[in-house]
């Protein structure tokens, strides 16, 4: 699995490539009470909505502002693992 964190603002945005379950995953870490965050699964098969493609996760970096390096971005905008 690749595993990746953004900091935007007050948030942190974990997001990556899970190989055993072929799907990608995007998550939102916010400060929360006491010494654990916040965690919301924005994409992935914690959502409910199935496993993440790679349209899912392109939306929602553009929703969110996620501003992911360009290999990454090329990579999911081909439907590949990184």
């Amino acid at each position: 699995m690749s595993r990746y964190h953004v900091r935007v603002g007050d948030a942190t945005f974990a997001y990556g490539y899970d190989r055993p379950l072929q799907e990608y995953f995007l998550q939102k870490h916010t400060p929360g009470e006491g010494d654990y965050p916040d965690v919301e699964d924005l994409v992935g098969s914690m959502t409910g909505g199935g496993y993440g493609t790679a349209g899912e996760l392109l939306e929602a970096v553009a929703k969110y502002g996620v501003p992911l390096p360009t290999d990454h971005l090329l990579a999911v905008s081909l439907d590949l693992p990184f």
